[in-house]
């Protein structure tokens, strides 16, 4: 949002483009990247070093693969831990 309000567009082009609700874009279009503050978590070593343009909002979008076997796969395979 705030790159593309750097480009001129408005905040309805901003909502459209990105899939996001106007109320979200008014919120955030205003900020500084450099005011953002880190996730929880972001002590690691390598969150330090990742950019703020690494961080986001979680996007989940339902049925976005039909075979579930690569969810279950994650599930299995990856050592979770709370952030």
């Amino acid at each position: 949002a705030i790159q593309l309000r750097e480009r001129g567009l408005s905040k309805v082009e901003i909502s459209e483009k990105i899939g996001r609700s106007a109320h979200w874009v008014v919120r955030w279009w205003r900020e500084h990247p450099a005011t953002l503050e880190r996730p929880a978590g972001a002590n690691d070593v390598v969150l330090q070093k990742a950019s703020l343009q690494s961080f986001r909002d979680l996007d989940i979008r339902r049925s976005f693969l039909e075979d579930s076997s690569t969810y279950d796969a994650l599930v299995e395979q990856v050592a979770w831990r709370q952030a």
